[in-house]
């Protein structure tokens, strides 16, 4: 972050030190525990950063040395010298010297620079002095001191009687302490809007009831934890990436992170550089506190029962356990996590199709379950970052996957396009079973190399295989029975390499360079369908980031990749230019301006590209196409914010090349296949986010979108409004709190012949409770049967010249359901102080990462 001589607003009330000088726009490193124990009132307008660093240290115990770009705060190493003390025994007075230590109560670690007074009997410090990097003190008095006083920064003070005693006073143990801070609600003040990104400092308001990290990024604008799904969503986009400190980890092991590890939490809007080919709309980069030492033990089990009596004889939905540690001493951290999952979904389906003809109907009497689904699975992740030197890291992390999966679909269909005595009637049954594995090792490089340039690099492999029996059954197999089994598979590596060089305090420039190859595989019992696809993509790309002031910066570049694919004899060679330009405008502290034009493309499935034979009813059979191009997206968005408690955005979003479902005949057969389509939508976002007195927040997005294939077969235009809507109620004291939520979330996806729907709407209620300083943690959530506002079936409308079908997903067993989340973390860890002797190391405790 550069440093700029324009003037500044500093505006806060009764917030402390260290969250008011993270505010600053400068990089500063200092220990958070020491500076939050000063609560800071200012309204005043200073001439640059610099000048309000120094009014907010003035009289405090602490000094500051600058060292390259980077502002390091320390405690004063100078003595205190209070009334009443004899500066030098001189004359007859005796002088003797007193000595003893200071330590943490619950590591032992010395405290460095705790203050230290020797009193008279009338409390009158005689003399006052600073322990030394040792913990030790050593003070010269000509009288005899009654007691001792030793107090320090985020520790209790103790006075305690000496008389008895020797010069040699022993070992003092000082406890720490939590300095209550005044009960408020995150608010502008702790955001910050750059060029690409919103940074948002975590107060210790935020975390007051926030268990794990999925509860605190929920406290975000513009972020919402979905209770029933166990996902994160960014503006209404479950298409996400989550990174720490800039480098990819695990998301099983991310959210189990305990919230008092976080420094700040970025939002990455309009992904550049090796984000732009995996689809994400937004990155959440979370910063962690620096020098952190200790461990945490962390488990949970999530689980949904459904009280509908619409699941079948097993009303458990859902049941999710999930167990991790993680240790971090000085240069290492290591990590594992162990994460199981069973789902249990059955739901009552009906179909409408018209096939050459042929009209058919398939009802669910009785709302009787006919789309049967079970997924067990088990992952485990594993990690460990060794710091090389104060400013290189390099990181390993790998995952492990297996699990399987049963699908059943069973349909009896009647034909209504005869009469009644001479209709037939057809019972489908298809039936699924997958196992699959995946393992994902990936080797990081993070560091910085001189002042100015900054380089990070990765490789990864990721291997997946998995064997697929599929069994066809019609009318009891009295009349057509067919079963096939067959294997897919796929390896890929992927390089990236990305350095940013500072050319001066207000341009930077970012360049890298990607390598991916895969190769996807695929085999049938009965040899149909071979698939042998191998992919090479190379990848360059440059951003230029401008500051021209405090108020107005800029960010342009471009990325461009070129593609080789072979499937046999199946060629493609092309290129992707994915251009990218981004503008922020503070025009004051409560209104931000953003507009971007941002482009990135994604791949298509291993599903999508497999020719294998997939049976899916009595006339529908389902196969790949290897000849699928990657998809690119344009985007262009307007973003105004309001004090960040209303943002309206408004985007246009364009795809070429877009994988979609096609339905074609060969050989008088019907084949749901995929093909490239083009298609865009507009939208209008609305965000408000308000706390209402000192323990209610309500928290509302509401979109409207209308989307559009353009060279689709049938050129439909959807349109709807979606709302994640929800006001909620904590006391600190109490550790209780509750909320009502309302989430339209089901919305119309364009295929090529028609659309479908995806998602779900409900009324959410629900209660939690922390025990034990917040170690256990109880979230009890409801989804009442209330039809107000609730869209309660899945629609699929596809109507073509060859083909028409309207398949409705009936969502009944969602209703009357129960979530029961029970958390429990255990665990010590502490921020070392800094040390004068180490100064160097903190230079690389930068506020953000800007990879």
């Amino acid at each position: 972050m550069a440093t700029f001589s324009q003037e500044m607003q500093l505006s806060v009330t009764n917030k402390p030190l260290n969250a008011v000088l993270g505010m600053l726009g400068i990089e500063i490193s200092f220990d958070n525990k020491a500076l939050s124990a000063y609560n800071i009132s200012v309204s005043k307008t200073f001439r640059n950063p610099e000048e309000a660093l120094c009014y907010l240290l003035n009289n405090k115990p602490f000094k500051v040395e600058k060292i390259n770009h980077v502002y390091i705060i320390i405690p004063s190493d100078k003595q205190i010298i209070e009334k009443n003390v004899y500066t030098e025994p001189s004359g007859h007075h005796k002088q003797v010297i007193f000595t003893g230590t200071v330590s943490d109560r619950e590591t032992g670690e010395p405290l460095t620079f705790a203050t230290v007074s020797l009193l008279n009997a009338n409390n009158h410090s005689l003399i006052t002095g600073i322990v030394n990097e040792k913990g030790i003190f050593k003070l010269p008095v000509s009288e005899s001191p009654q007691k001792i006083r030793i107090s320090f920064l985020g520790y209790e003070t103790i006075t305690d009687d000496i008389s008895p005693f020797g010069t040699n006073l022993g070992k003092f143990l000082l406890k720490m302490i939590t300095i209550p801070l005044a009960e408020t609600i995150v608010t502008a003040d702790e955001v910050r809007h750059k060029i690409d990104r919103n940074s948002y400092l975590i107060t210790s308001d935020m975390c007051r009831d926030a268990v794990n990290m999925e509860d605190l990024l929920h406290k975000i604008p513009g972020l919402y934890f979905d209770k029933i799904t166990n996902t994160l969503s960014v503006n209404g986009s479950k298409k996400i990436l989550l990174l720490v400190d800039g480098i990819q980890q695990p998301q099983d092991y991310i959210k189990q992170l305990s919230p008092g590890r976080i420094q700040a939490v970025e939002v990455i809007n309009g992904p550049s550089g090796r984000f732009v080919s995996d689809d994400y709309t937004a990155i959440i980069n979370l910063i962690l506190n620096k020098d952190y030492r200790g461990y945490e033990i962390y488990s949970s089990n999530f689980s949904a029962i459904s009280l509908s009596g619409l699941n079948r004889s097993e009303p458990w939905i859902l049941n999710r356990p999930v167990a991790g540690m993680s240790y971090t001493h000085d240069k290492i951290n290591f990590y594992t996590t162990y994460f199981h999952s069973k789902e249990n979904q059955n739901l009552p389906v009906s179909k409408n199709l018209t096939y050459r003809g042929i009209e058919l109907l398939s009802e669910t009497p009785g709302n009787t379950p006919n789309d049967l689904y079970k997924r067990k699975s088990n992952t485990i992740t594993t990690g460990i970052n060794y710091q090389i030197t104060p400013m290189q890291t390099i990181s390993f992390q790998g995952d492990y996957i297996s699990g399987k999966t049963e699908t059943n679909l069973i349909y009896t269909m009647e034909r209504t396009d005869i009469t009644n005595e001479n209709r037939r009637t057809i019972k489908n049954s298809t039936e699924n079973a997958t196992s699959d594995y995946t393992f994902v090792g990936t080797l990081f490089y993070q560091g910085q190399i001189g002042e100015r340039f900054r380089l990070y690099t990765d490789f990864s492999y990721n291997y997946y295989y998995n064997d697929i029996k599929n069994k066809y059954d019609q009318n009891d197999a009295s009349n057509y029975i067919a079963q096939d089994m067959y294997n897919e598979y796929k390896n890929h590596t992927l390089l990236n390499i990305e350095g940013k060089y500072i050319l001066s305090p207000q341009m930077s420039i970012n360049l890298g360079y990607s390598n991916a190859w895969r190769i996807y595989g695929s085999e049938s019992s009965h040899g149909r369908g071979f698939l042998n696809y191998r992919e090479y993509r190379n990848k360059v790309f440059t951003y230029m980031m401008l500051n021209f002031s405090r108020k107005f910066q800029t960010k342009i570049g471009a990325a461009i990749e070129h593609i080789n694919s072979y499937d046999r004899d199946i060629k493609s060679n092309y290129t992707r230019i994915l251009p990218y330009i981004q503008a922020n405008l503070n025009i004051n502290t409560n209104i931000n301006v953003n507009a971007s034009y941002s482009t990135n493309q994604h791949y298509p499935s291993l599903y999508q590209l497999s020719p294998m034979s997939l049976i899916i009813d009595t006339f529908l059979t389902q196969i790949g196409n290897p000849e699928l191009k990657s998809a690119i997206r344009h985007n262009i968005t307007f973003r105004v914010s309001l004090g960040d408690r209303v943002t309206i955005t408004p985007a246009f979003d364009y795809i070429h090349d877009e994988s979609s479902e096609l339905y074609i005949e060969k050989g008088y057969k019907l084949y749901r296949s995929f093909s490239n389509i083009n298609m865009r939508e507009y939208s209008l976002q609305i965000t408000y986010d308000q706390p209402i007195g000192k323990y209610v927040r309500f928290k509302n997005i509401v979109t409207y979108y209308l989307g559009e294939g353009l060279n689709a077969e049938i050129k439909k235009k959807p349109d709807g409004w979606l709302a994640n809507s929800e006001i909620s109620y904590y006391h600190p004291v109490k550790s209780f709190g509750f909320e009502i939520g309302y989430y339209r979330n089901m919305k119309k996806q364009i295929l090529s012949q028609g659309y479908q729907m995806v998602d779900k709407d409900n009324w959410l209620i629900s209660v939690n409770k922390s025990f034990w300083d917040k170690r256990l943690s109880l979230v009890l959530s409801y989804i009442p049967p209330i039809s107000a506002g609730i869209r309660r079936n899945q629609l699929r409308v596809l109507d073509t010249s060859l083909y028409k079908e309207n398949t409705c997903r009936h969502l009944e067993s969602y209703n009357n359901m129960f979530l029961l989340k029970l958390s429990f973390r255990f665990g010590r860890g502490y921020s070392k102080f800094p040390e004068r002797n180490s100064i160097i190391k903190n230079e690389r405790e930068k506020k953000t990462i800007e990879f």
